[in-house]
Parts: structure tokens; C-alpha cells; sequence
């Protein structure tokens, strides 16, 4: 297994926990935790931005020898997956103890200390290596014994599967149980004991996990989507950066363009997969170890099928932006907007003695339309605070940035003479050595000197477990010419071992099929429920086996599962995904279990509002957008708010926005009770960002009717609500009509928040612009000086408020 450093749990947002238990006496309480317990966990997690998997491999096999006869390989590289997490269930029974002679003998030269324990059981051999063999385990491995008189409950033909296989057996089991309270008293792992029954044991674990859940990632402190944008992103980075070696020229260059003011961005050039992505997230790394306060912002065009969406990432930079410098302008929902906001936005922000370094990764694959890889919504220069490094192949986007004569920097394929101490860092990351005959071999093909190649040959070679046809595989992946040759071949191998089983037969190919055809990917709690049968998920031992054979050309982002580079996207849409009507039916497939999820979580508003409009399920989209509680979860940031006009877009052809959501409110109306106001004011809102003012304004008129009626004429929401009226008929032209609320709503905020206030400024700000729209500029003046006298003495003459006050007042 790969030697790395394991993430603080609350960096990963993900909870990965192992379930260890003995066969045949643990299927009452494995039932009960897949089925009942684990998902309250799961959806408890969903509702904090956090993935929940549980791995039990004998979960599902319903015979003792499979689950233990072949598990142990599997079981020691799963704990490591799951790492901090464990949960150990002890009865009376002390479990299989495999022959010595069945563990393979490169397990005992990955894990040495095995050959100490080779007359331990399975179950032993996993509280060894999960609870006491790192530290990183402490505190977060959870045991519960059963009560022993739980045996005399069960009837006589079945007590021998519940009471101890042998004196021996018992004995080590004592001994093996006095270790772990040994180990609670040092504070190692948490230890209940004489659970009853199986609910009695699943009400313990839902109160322990609980209190973890509530530790680790607490309500209140939930990411917003800018954040979990930017740990998707990092998370790909991580697996491009994975035994990264050399490159120190290139590097280099990259620190001298960083340190030096420049107004137009580094554009690296070179074949596909030489290793630019690679060399772009190692830089970002070294980087911000050495310039903590500078603002990164890094973007891998192509990890997530939504990272190419040109719109989706000025809006990130704009969040990161308008979070950084504490902006207090919205950020422009209208595409046209988008396109000049990120001009004016970097302007802004410049002079404010803080470095922003912009970093984005294969541009030429941006967008589906040409205007979005023609570069239009990307400054042709920038402030002297900004950085931006850029990726790009051949095409019209290196054109676009040729013709701004941008700076530029080729990366190379490898080296002949660099491939040999690639391939053998590689190897020792998962401390294993590669025969000199195969180094040779990879040194005299020249498709090994680009580093996508090399790495994907690697990895096979790496899990190939026959060593006397190791050099017959290597030659035989090395014949393969180009990339898309290579993993057309690394598909056949894992669908021939993977993919012929009987009782599951099509794993690999559905798989696959599955997690392209999502939007950001799935879980692993996903893909087990989509791949199993007759309600029940896939049993996760066959899906562990292939998956550690996939690895490390599938990435983990946010606990969901993607493909990790695009050749081998395109070679499962090529072999398995190339007929229309077999995406459309993966598409179904997805639609129909997101949908079966009541409430508008994050992963479902996410995957179901692209999966109803790419399978043109127009009347489901629009019975979905218009349900009010999903409408104010899309309502609630940044991102969605732009997605939800997107998805209108198309909707449009079929229905109208104003119509539709006219009929959901009187549809809705008996059931919104105190979300009455706050459901008009969202509607009415939505309909403004969409340019739709004739259909807004009723509804703002009416939510201010009720927070009127409700609060007061001089409470806070009815002034923001006449804030918006102003701005919309502002916006109309109709000035006259907009002055008083505007002074109205400013009445109430200088009243209840003070002159000093951030809504205050802003609503002065606005009564400003429209007296200066309207030519009155003797009344505009003073409102903007008052503005900049209180922005400059509370925030500094260099802060953006201060800064946009100016612009107006000028």
C-alpha cells in the first residue's frame, strides 16, 4: 500500500469506517447496522457536506469460506482505506484462522509483522493492524462486546455457530478481549460492553457515532459550496501530485514568474499527458507552504464533468474573491454579465497587499460553445497583485493567448534517461522494487517517455501478482502505442478479471458506465445501492477486489468516485458508452434512485437536475424546480443560484418561468405557513435575476405586504424588501417610482443598524446611483461622500467598499 500522510478527518470530509467481526455469529448485527443504523449516520453526514461509507466485506456472503478464505488481502488494504475509522463487534466466538500456507507471500513481504501472528484469526489480524499498529487509529476505533449469556437465548441446533470453536479459541479470544480494555484505559479506543442484542448494540453505536460526527464536523460549521468546490479540486491535485519526482527546472521557472510582476499569465505548453496537470498541482503544494498568506485559487479543467463550465468558474473565483476581500457586491447570475464582472472585479481588488495566484489547468478543454475557450470572460491583463498560470493544448484557446502574447513555457516528455528513477520512485512509494529487464523495456519505448503512459503501466505492473509472467505483461501492455491503446487494454484486463463473475456478472462495465455518466461521481454507498439487487446494495467484497485494482486511475474527490483522467473517460464512452440510447439509459438509471431521495440534499440537487434535463425529462424538472423547499435550497448560494437560471434555459422551450412559478405559489400556498414571505421575496428575486421585473414585482409587493403586516413597517425585512422593489424599478427606469422606497428602507436601517452598517452603506450607496442615473447630481454627492467617509475611516482607504465608493462618487 502507498506510503502517505493521512488527512485530518476534518480536511477529507469524509468518514470511512471498518467494520471487523466474526462470520456466522455477526449476521443479525451486520443487518441491523447496513439497514438501519448506518443510514440514519449517512444522512446525518449528507446534511454537513460529509461522506459516510461503511466497509464490511462479509456483509452479503452467505458462505463462510468466501468471506474469509480470500478476504484478508482485501481486509488489511480496506482498514488502510478506512483509516481513522474502525468499529470492532466481539461475541463468544474467536474466528477463522487461515492457513498459513494460503497467505500470499507478497502480503507477508507488504506486512512483515504478519509473519509474527500467522496463528491469529482474520478478525484478530484486523484489530491488530487496524487499532495497534499506527497511532493515527487512537480515538476514533469503537469495540463492543456481547453479553455472554446471549448464547444461552439461542436455540440448541444453532448455539455452535454462537459459542467459542475450541478451548484454545477461547483462550486467545480472552486474551485478545483483556488487550483492547488494556487499550481503552490508555485512551487507544473507545470499549462498551454486554450489548444484549443486536438493537441494543445498534442504538450504542448510532449514540457513539453521533457524538464523533458531532466532534469532528459540528452543524454550525458546515463548508459552502465555494469551499467544497476548492476540496474537490484539491483533492484531484493530491492524486496528480503522487510520486512526482524531478521536474526542478520547470519548477523553478514557475517560482520566478510567481515572484515577479507581471499583467499577463504563464502559459504551459506540451503533448498531452507529459505531465502538466501533475506539474501544476506539485508547484501549488511547494508553493503555499512557502506563501501561506497568498490566495491560490486552483482549477483542474476536466476533473469533474462541471469543472469545464465557463460560467461555473468565474463564479468560484468571484465567491473566492468576494470571501477574500470581504466585496459586498452579488455576484452577476446573467452569462452576459459573467463575461465582464472578472475585469472589473481584479481591478478592484488590486492594491490590497495580498497576492492572488490564479492556477487553471487545460483551458482548450473549457466549455462546449467556442466562446468559452476563445478566452472572452478572461482579462487580458491583470493588476499587479495577480498571478495566473494556464495550461493549454493546441488549438484556438493557445491561439487566444498566443495572439495576447502571453508568456509561455513548453514541459517536455520524460527523458530516456529519466524514466528507469521514475518508474522505481513510483514503485518504492509502495515499497516494491521493478526487475531490471522490465526498466529496461520501459526505457527503449518511447510512447513510456509521456508520463500519463508510464504511470498507467505502472500501475498494472504494480498489482500484477504472478512475478514469473510479470515481464510477458509488461511486454504486452508496452505494444500498445498511444495512450487510448493502453487503456482500451487496462479496460479488457479489469472487465476479464473482474468482470466475468457469475453472480455479478457486468461489474466492471456498469461501474464504470455509472460513475461517467454522474456529474461529479458517486460514493461508494452509491454505487453499491445502483449495482445491487431486488432493493439490496452489492455485497462490497467483489466491488473492493476491483476497485483496488482501479485505484490509482480513479479518483476520490469529496468521497465521490470519478474516472481520473480523460483517456480513460473516452475509452469507457468508446467501448461501453458510444450508443446514445445506453447513456440515456445510465442517465434513467441515476435519475430514478436521486430522485427516490425526499429531501433536496446537496448530492441530490447536485446529480438530479442535469440527469432530468440531459434524459429531457422536461415536466420532472419542472415539478422539481418549482417545489419551493428544493427552490430555496437552489436559492441558498452562490453557485446554485446560477445553475437554477442555466437549467431554465432549456425549460424555457417548454414552459414559461413566470407561469410556472405563478402556479406553484397558489399551489403551494396552504402549505408554506411562516414561510410564506420568505418564499415570495425568493421567487420574486429569482424572476429579477432573470430579467422577468414584470413578473417580480407582484411578488415582492406581496412579500412586503406580509412582513409588513407581520413585523411592522420599521422591521429589517420589510426594509429589504423595498430595497429590492427600489432596485427593480431602477432597473426598469421607472426613478420616481424607486426614490422612496429607497429612502424609506434606509430610514429603517440607519434606525435599527446604525449609519455604520454594511446594509446601510449599501442602500445609501444605492439611493446614490439612482439619483446620479436620474442626473441628479448635486443630491448624489454627498450620499457617496458620506459612503466614503465611513468606508475610509472603518475600513481603510485601500478596502474594495472604499474603493467601489469612489468609482461612484467619480
Amino acid at each position: 500500500m502507498p506510503i502517505e500522510s493521512l488527512e485530518q478527518p476534518s480536511q477529507s470530509r469524509q468518514i470511512r469506517v471498518f467494520i471487523s467481526s466474526t462470520f456466522r455469529d455477526m449476521q443479525a448485527e451486520r443487518d441491523i447496522l447496513i439497514k438501519r443504523i448506518f443510514p440514519q449516520l449517512r444522512k446525518m453526514c449528507e446534511e454537513r457536506a460529509v461522506t459516510w461509507t461503511e466497509v464490511d466485506l462479509r456483509w452479503g456472503i452467505t458462505d463462510e469460506q468466501k468471506a474469509e478464505g480470500r478476504v484478508l488481502p482485501l481486509c488489511l488494504e480496506e482498514i488502510h482505506r478506512c483509516r481513522p475509522y474502525f468499529i470492532g463487534l466481539l461475541g463468544e466466538r474467536y474466528g477463522w484462522i487461515p492457513e498459513p500456507s494460503s497467505i500470499p507471500i507478497e502480503l507477508l513481504e507488504a506486512q512483515p509483522w504478519l509473519k509474527q501472528h500467522l496463528q491469529q484469526s482474520v478478525t484478530e489480524l484486523e484489530i491488530l493492524h487496524g487499532v495497534f499498529s499506527e497511532e493515527p487509529m487512537h480515538g476514533h476505533a469503537y469495540f463492543y462486546f456481547r453479553d455472554p449469556k446471549y448464547v444461552e437465548g439461542i436455540p440448541a441446533e444453532q448455539r455452535q455457530d454462537f459459542a467459542a470453536e475450541n478451548d484454545d479459541a477461547a483462550r486467545k479470544l480472552a486474551k485478545l478481549k483483556q488487550k483492547i480494555r488494556g487499550a481503552r484505559d490508555e485512551q487507544v479506543c473507545e470499549l462498551r460492553e454486554n450489548f444484549a442484542d443486536p438493537e441494543q448494540l445498534g442504538d450504542w453505536i448510532l449514540e457513539d457515532l453521533t457524538k464523533l460526527i458531532d466532534r469532528l464536523y459540528a452543524k454550525d460549521q458546515i463548508p459552502d459550496p465555494i469551499e467544497q468546490e476548492a476540496a474537490r479540486h484539491e483533492a484531484y491535485a493530491r492524486s496528480r501530485r503522487l510520486a512526482f519526482i524531478g521536474r526542478e527546472d520547470l519548477l523553478r521557472r514557475l517560482d520566478e514568474y510567481a515572484a515577479e510582476p507581471t499583467a499577463k499569465p504563464l502559459v504551459l505548453t506540451g503533448n498531452s499527458g507529459c505531465g502538466k496537470s501533475a506539474l501544476l498541482a506539485e508547484w501549488v503544494a511547494r508553493w503555499r507552504k512557502k506563501h501561506p498568506d497568498d490566495l491560490i485559487i486552483q482549477h483542474y479543467i476536466g476533473s469533474t464533468p462541471d469543472s469545464s463550465d465557463w460560467q461555473g468558474l468565474v463564479r468560484r473565483i468571484l465567491g473566492e474573491l468576494k470571501r477574500a476581500f470581504a466585496i459586498t457586491e452579488d455576484i452577476p447570475v446573467q452569462p452576459d454579465k459573467l463575461r465582464t464582472v472578472l475585469q472589473e472585479w481584479t481591478m478592484k481588488s488590486a492594491g490590497l497587499r495580498r497576492h492572488v495566484i490564479l492556477v487553471f489547468d487545460a483551458l482548450n478543454q473549457l466549455g462546449e460553445d467556442g466562446a468559452a475557450r476563445q478566452l472572452g470572460w478572461l482579462p487580458v491583463v491583470f493588476p499587479g497583485d495577480f498571478r495566473v498560470i494556464v495550461s493549454s493544448l493546441p488549438g484556438e484557446t493557445l491561439d487566444v493567448l498566443r495572439e495576447r502574447r502571453c508568456p509561455e513555457q513548453n514541459v517536455p516528455l520524460f527523458c530516456r534517461d529519466e524514466l528507469a528513477p521514475a518508474a522505481r520512485a513510483y514503485f518504492e512509494s509502495f515499497a516494491k522494487t521493478l526487475p531490471a529487464d522490465i526498466l529496461a523495456k520501459l526505457e527503449s519505448t518511447p510512447a513510456a517517455c509521456n508520463a500519463l503512459y508510464l504511470r498507467a503501466v505502472l500501475d498494472e505492473l504494480r498489482q500484477f501478482g504472478k512475478h514469473q509472467e510479470l515481464k510477458a505483461k509488461a511486454t504486452d501492455y508496452l505494444r500498445a502505442a498511444t495512450l487510448p491503446e493502453l487503456y482500451d487494454r487496462i479496460l479488457t484486463r479489469w472487465h476479464d478479471d473482474f468482470g466475468k463473475l457469475a453472480e455479478h456478472r457486468d461489474l466492471v462495465r456498469r461501474s464504470l458506465c455509472l460513475i461517467a455518466s454522474a456529474r461529479f461521481g458517486l460514493s461508494e454507498t452509491e454505487l453499491l445501492d445502483l449495482l445491487g439487487k431486488n432493493g439490496e446494495p452489492l455485497p462490497r467484497r467483489p466491488w473492493t477486489e476491483f476497485y483496488l485494482a482501479a485505484e490509482n486511475a480513479l479518483t476520490v474527490r469529496a468521497g465521490l468516485l470519478n474516472l481520473g483522467h480523460d483517456y480513460l473517460r473516452a475509452a469507457v464512452l468508446k467501448r461501453w458508452l458510444g450508443n446514445t440510447d445506453t447513456t440515456h439509459q445510465f442517465r434513467l438509471q441515476l435519475g430514478g434512485y436521486f430522485s427516490e431521495e425526499d429531501t433536496p440534499t446537496d448530492r441530490k440537487l447536485d446529480e438530479l437536475p442535469t440527469l432530468l434535463r440531459d434524459t429531457f425529462a422536461w415536466n420532472q424538472l419542472k415539478t422539481l424546480l418549482t417545489d419551493f423547499q428544493t427552490f430555496r435550497r437552489l436559492r441558498s448560494s452562490e453557485r446554485w443560484k446560477g445553475e437554477l437560471l442555466s437549467l431554465w434555459v432549456p425549460l424555457s422551450e417548454h414552459y414559461d418561468l413566470v407561469e410556472a412559478y405563478q402556479g406553484a405559489l397558489v399551489e403551494a400556498e396552504p402549505t408554506l405557513a411562516g414561510n410564506r414571505a420568505i418564499t415570495y421575496y425568493e421567487t420574486a428575486s429569482f424572476l429579477y435575476d432573470a430579467g422577468r421585473y414584470a413578473g417580480a414585482e407582484p411578488l415582492y409587493r406581496q412579500a412586503l405586504v406580509i412582513y409588513e403586516s407581520s413585523f411592522g413597517k420599521e422591521h429589517t425585512a420589510s426594509a429589504a424588501t423595498l430595497c429590492k422593489l427600489a432596485r427593480l424599478l431602477q432597473a426598469r427606469g421607472e426613478y420616481a417610482a424607486a426614490e422612496p422606497f429607497y429612502r424609506q428602507a434606509l430610514a429603517v436601517f440607519e434606525q435599527s443598524l446604525g449609519t455604520e452598517h454594511a446594509t446601510t452603506l449599501d442602500t445609501l450607496i444605492g439611493l446614490a446611483s439612482l439619483l446620479q442615473a436620474k442626473g441628479d447630481y448635486d443630491g448624489a454627492e454627498p450620499l457617496f461622500r458620506k459612503a466614503l467617509d465611513v468606508n475610509n475611516r472603518l475600513l481603510g482607504p485601500e478596502s474594495l467598499w472604499t474603493v467601489n465608493t469612489i468609482y461612484g462618487l467619480a
